[in-house]
């Protein structure tokens, strides 16, 4: 992958389904590497970025997050990123978005 793609970016995604947005990232015409949709929830937009794992590490879920972070506002919502608490990339964008770690949650899975 050239150092410089990004200058190279053939399309950059911005659509509204169900009043929130979804934002996608493309190379070229035919490849989406970086995408991020959202959904209303309780005065929430909650969403999640997804990164074609040959593209991370080059900002690109860093701007998809700030997007809909900015969306969320103009929404009468407030932003909220899902991401694995473990998972420290994610962290990073989190952090570098502006954004900070408000509230976490566990899954629980049944006994058999």
């Amino acid at each position: 992958m050239p150092v410089g793609f990004l200058l190279r970016l053939h399309a950059f995604d911005h659509r509204t389904h169900g009043g929130v947005p979804s934002v996608g990232i493309r190379v070229t015409a035919a490849q989406l590497v970086a995408v991020g949709s959202g959904y209303r929830r309780n005065g929430f937009m909650g969403f999640r970025v997804l990164t074609d794992p040959q593209y991370r590490g080059h900002g690109l879920a860093h701007h998809v997050v700030c997007l809909l972070s900015a969306e969320a506002p103009e929404r009468g919502l407030i932003p909220q990123y899902h991401c694995n608490r473990v998972n420290q990339a994610s962290r990073r964008v989190v952090e570098t978005a502006g954004l900070r770690l408000y509230f976490t949650t566990e899954s629980l899975k049944p006994k058999p």
